[in-house]
């Protein structure tokens, strides 16, 4: 008798613990890639980044909520062929939230005998100009919170010009992401700031 008495007593005690979730913040990066041919002296690559892509390269599903996206560096990398002519390699970055005025710019030296050149000022946009970099993320919030669209172009050309270039380019966008998801509330942490109150 006593035994069951405590059985019981442990089965409603046990089962009326309720467990408590709450929204936590993570922040983790997501690369955007997008891959093109040089064609005769250039390359023109388009890239378009939506709130879906984002999700995609992060895998969330319906318990995670992406909540702020923001862009770390954009980079560009070449595969040049060996029987191109051009002896340099100029690029423009391109992004329609800031018509007409490239992000990045330069140009990268082909080495004879190189196959693969990285063309500089992969740059964290936040030391190049400020003001860059409020427009971008202003343009990225806008795809977390209203749907939109933001487009990015990698213009490349041969110099001299008239000259080949044979090979392929790509594209990255590296990107900060908020994510709340719900999870048992810790006990004890030091991260109280990642905690954003309950879930519905």
């Amino acid at each position: 008798m006593t035994k069951n008495i405590a059985l019981t007593f442990f089965l409603i005690t046990f089962t009326s613990c309720k467990t408590e979730l709450v929204k936590w913040e993570y922040i983790s990066e997501a690369g955007i890639y997008e891959e093109g041919n040089f064609e005769n002296n250039g390359l023109i690559l388009h890239k378009t980044i939506s709130k879906q892509d984002v999700a995609s390269k992060l895998k969330l599903n319906g318990n995670e909520e992406l909540k702020a996206v923001k862009i770390l560096t954009a980079s560009a990398e070449a595969l040049i062929d060996q029987t191109t002519t051009a002896d340099s390699v100029s690029y423009e970055l391109f992004c329609d939230a800031i018509p007409l005025v490239p992000t990045h710019k330069g140009v990268a030296k082909i080495k004879k005998g190189a196959l693969e050149i990285k063309l500089p000022q992969s740059v964290k946009l936040l030391g190049v100009n400020l003001e860059t970099a409020v427009l971008l993320n202003n343009a990225l919030d806008g795809v977390i919170n209203n749907n939109t669209t933001i487009k990015f172009s990698l213009i490349a050309r041969a110099i001299p010009s008239g000259t080949k270039l044979i090979g392929t380019a790509n594209l990255k966008i590296n990107l900060e992401t908020k994510v709340w998801k719900c999870v048992e509330k810790p006990e004890i942490t030091v991260f109280s700031d990642e905690n954003k109150g309950p879930c519905n």
